[in-house]
């Protein structure tokens, strides 16, 4: 039986949380770079040129294509073909040139092109701001529990103060009043033994 609705606080809730609403969004977030980079390196891959027997012919990818963008991180990998050669590597402008490297620095350049969130950040601003909001997350949830704590510890301090007993002070409490208990009762023995005492003489 599902009891998710059921968790409403506590360590387990906050578990829960992370693993549905932190954690989802970090990994949606590595998908769409991971997609990004495949895509974007693909791009300008295809327009080059390799070696030997691939340098008259472009239109290869370098990563193989990602079917499902929901898991670009996990299956992103190098294209077969460069796997089974590296002269599959395209990274000449025009064919059988040995050398040219211009289709090479194109794809180092996708560091600095805004690609990512809408064209407002490129690769490396994309990867710092993720991993950056991730430190703020938990840099506030480490504040909020410990003012949480000193709360509690104040709430706590509060309420024995209020309602709290002091062993020592009913001690003391305690012993005094037994003190005016004895003294009470000897002044009502005195009564007695002075009444006897006036009876005995009327006798």
């Amino acid at each position: 039986r599902n009891i998710t609705s059921q968790v409403t606080g506590g360590k387990i809730r906050g578990l829960m949380d992370v693993r549905d609403s932190v954690i989802s969004k970090l990994i949606n977030q590595n998908n769409d770079l991971a997609y990004s980079v495949s895509n974007e390196v693909n791009d300008l891959h295809k327009t080059g040129y390799g070696a030997e027997q691939y340098a008259v012919v472009n239109g290869r990818n370098f990563f193989a294509t990602v079917a499902d963008k929901s898991h670009a991180a996990g299956s992103m990998e190098i294209d077969q073909a460069i796997t089974n050669s590296t002269d599959a590597i395209s990274f000449a402008s025009t064919p059988g040139s040995v050398g040219d490297n211009v289709v090479a620095n194109s794809v180092l350049n996708l560091r600095h092109r805004k690609t990512m969130a809408n064209q407002t950040s490129d690769f490396t601003e994309y990867f710092a701001n993720t991993v950056g909001a991730l430190g703020l997350d938990a840099r506030q949830v480490e504040h909020e529990a410990q003012a949480d704590t000193m709360l509690n510890e104040d709430l706590r301090k509060r309420n024995e103060e209020t309602s709290g007993v002091s062993l020592d002070e009913e001690a003391a409490d305690i012993m005094k009043w037994h003190t005016h208990f004895t003294a009470s009762s000897k002044v009502i023995t005195a009564v007695d033994e002075m009444l006897d005492t006036l009876l005995n003489m009327k006798r």
